[in-house]
């Protein structure tokens, strides 16, 4: 394989992985704001995060809904005094894995 086409597998392969942590990190980002909501916590506070225009913007916006849905979430917890709450709030963030706090 000529150098060209090898450069153009791996740009295929990086996209691929990227496409791969973006929608993963997006669809976390999505989850938590459905256990904020199971929280009645007022998510339009993360409306800016909410519309992402590019693949990198849905990575990172995903990544911020994640981290302060999970402090907020925390906060709540702390606030009730809920140390049930605030483990399965760390396993969730930690394993990304928000779908565990649902059940």
């Amino acid at each position: 394989m000529d150098t060209a086409a090898s450069s153009l597998t791996a740009l295929a392969a990086g996209k691929a992985f990227f496409d791969i942590c973006t929608n993963g990190m997006w669809e976390r980002g999505q989850d938590a704001i459905e256990v904020a909501g199971q929280y009645n916590l007022n998510t339009s506070w993360y409306s800016f995060w909410k519309q992402p225009h590019t693949p990198f913007e849905r990575y990172s916006y995903g990544y911020w809904l994640n981290f302060y849905i999970y402090k907020d979430l925390c906060h709540l917890a702390e606030l009730n005094k809920d140390t049930k709450m605030r483990k399965r709030l760390d396993k969730a963030y930690y394993s990304g894995n928000w779908k565990e706090v649902l059940k």
